[in-house]
């Protein structure tokens, strides 16, 4: 898949994309999936020096959790219990933020000219 971001064109392997997110303060992290076409639009629609803010954030983000030897807890664990049962382990969606981490690369390649 080809996408125009800021008039230069970046290449996508259409491979699932995701991180995990918290649906709300002190809530157990999440895994969700990343839509693209949706975050290559919501960085068409900044400019260019705060996209690349933007997709640094995300990009660290995800190498932080790629490097977790276990899932990301709430805030609160292990004196909160949420239910239903636990997050989805990182060692299933490891590969789809290394994902996330390399598409980010790839755009912060893109902004930044190179």
């Amino acid at each position: 898949m080809e996408y125009q971001i800021h008039d230069r064109k970046v290449v996508y392997d259409g491979n699932e994309c995701g991180i995990y997110k918290s649906p709300g303060h002190m809530l157990r992290l999440e895994y969700a999936i990343m839509d693209v076409d949706h975050l290559i639009k919501t960085i068409n629609d900044m400019p260019k020096s705060q996209a690349i803010e933007a997709v640094t954030v995300l990009k660290d983000k995800a190498a932080k959790y790629v490097a977790l030897q276990h899932t990301p807890q709430n805030p609160g664990f292990p004196i909160l219990r949420q239910i239903p049962g636990p997050s989805t382990e990182i060692g299933e969606v490891r590969k789809k933020i290394m994902n996330t981490e390399k598409l980010c690369n790839e755009i912060l390649k893109t902004l930044k000219g190179e």
